[in-house]
């Protein structure tokens, strides 16, 4: 009887665990663009799905750039009160309720980058130091120093998150001009060697993590071998004066460039390292971010009104979404902050709430309910 009553239990949750597995909605993704705006002081929210705006959300602050953080499901906005006295700040927005959940009094913050499990952010803060915070609390965990930082305003970091890049635009020659930053003990470990030419304002790593790309001044994109450091190639060609803000497609084949002089968005094929187009975009083109799927490419004009939309196929702009003027940045403004599904407990209950659950028809003493997660 009890061999009987056990097999019964057990076909009671594996029919279950079908039928939750066959009927749960699956997760939906939810890709949010996130445009800081200085006049008025408001951060607005693209859905793009529809690539239309859902929200204006008011800031305290006159933003200067925004960063995202989709595993924790929150955005970072960092800048400064109107005053007098001004106060620079970093607002943490939850992105399901987007509304501002917490506030980090800070020194002057150039760009936040978030490690890919979402586990800690990482915030430039007066161009020489790189404050390591948790993202659990927004607590202060350590700030990293060292010759190797010196007017940092871009970061990277690696798929794995062992490895964080950081490039500078060294006043001195003969420094390095990228630090690297081992994240288990929040240290630099080497720099890539002194090119004798001013960086500008980027860097982004291929999906391999075998190539990085940094912008130069005066017409250049480094491309480095990120295990010797060493510069592998200098493009040049087709480039404008001053390459800007750098974003790569998921397979590493497109790498995406605006500037701040000629109001374009630059495809250039990584295969053959030349640009195969250049595109208006609109005045001011800033911040570039591709959306997961690869199927648009968005660059934010901070002269103009609106964010620009491009299919990187066609390397036509498709659509002008428009936003107000945004402030002048560059950090990951996009992220897919997929909808998770509720949990579904063994007894049908989504709460959790196990308190109307009976199976006495299957047995006299049956087990505890089974949590079965789908994430």
């Amino acid at each position: 009887m009890k061999r009987l009553e056990s097999k019964l239990n057990f076909l009671f949750i594996l029919i279950f665990s079908w039928i939750a597995l066959t009927w749960l909605p699956a997760a939906e993704a939810r890709v949010l663009a996130f445009v800081p705006k200085a006049l008025p002081q408001e951060l607005t929210v693209i859905d793009t799905a529809t690539d239309t705006v859902i929200d204006n959300i008011p800031l305290p602050i006159r933003p200067a750039g925004v960063a995202v953080n989709p595993p924790r499901r929150r955005a970072y906005i960092w800048g400064q009160t109107s005053g007098p006295p001004t106060t620079h700040l970093v607002l943490v927005l939850d992105t399901e309720t987007l509304t501002v959940v917490d506030t980090i009094p800070v020194p002057s913050v150039d760009t936040i980058v978030a490690s890919p499990d979402g586990s800690t952010f990482y915030m430039v803060v007066l161009g020489d130091a790189i404050w390591v915070m948790r993202a659990s609390d927004n607590g202060f965990t350590t700030s990293i120093r060292g010759s190797e930082l010196e007017r940092v305003s871009s970061l990277a970091v690696s798929a794995d998150g062992s490895r964080l890049y950081a490039p500078s635009r060294p006043t001195t020659p003969g420094r390095p001009f990228v630090a690297v930053i081992d994240t288990s003990t929040n240290t630099i470990i080497d720099g890539w060697l002194d090119t004798q030419d001013q960086l500008g304002q980027d860097i982004v790593l291929d999906p391999t993590g075998m190539i990085a790309y940094v912008t130069g001044r005066f017409q250049k994109i480094f491309v480095v071998d990120i295990a010797s450091g060493s510069i592998l190639e200098t493009i040049s060609a087709g480039l404008p004066a001053e390459p800007q803000s750098l974003a790569l497609n998921a397979d590493g084949s497109l790498l995406f460039l605006t500037t701040g002089v000629d109001d374009a968005l630059l495809f250039v094929d990584t295969a053959t390292r030349t640009v195969v187009a250049s595109t208006p975009s609109g005045s001011g083109t800033a911040a570039v971010a591709v959306h997961p799927d690869g199927s648009r490419v968005y660059v934010i004009n901070c002269g103009s009104t609106f964010v620009s939309v491009f299919d990187p196929g066609t390397h036509v702009r498709i659509q002008r979404i428009t936003t107000g003027m945004p402030a002048c940045f560059d950090g990951d403004f996009l992220g897919d902050f997929i909808d998770r599904p509720p949990e579904i407990f063994a007894d049908g209950f989504e709460s959790g709430d196990t308190s109307g659950w009976s199976a006495s028809t299957v047995a006299a003493n049956p087990p505890a309910p089974i949590a079965l997660s789908l994430l």
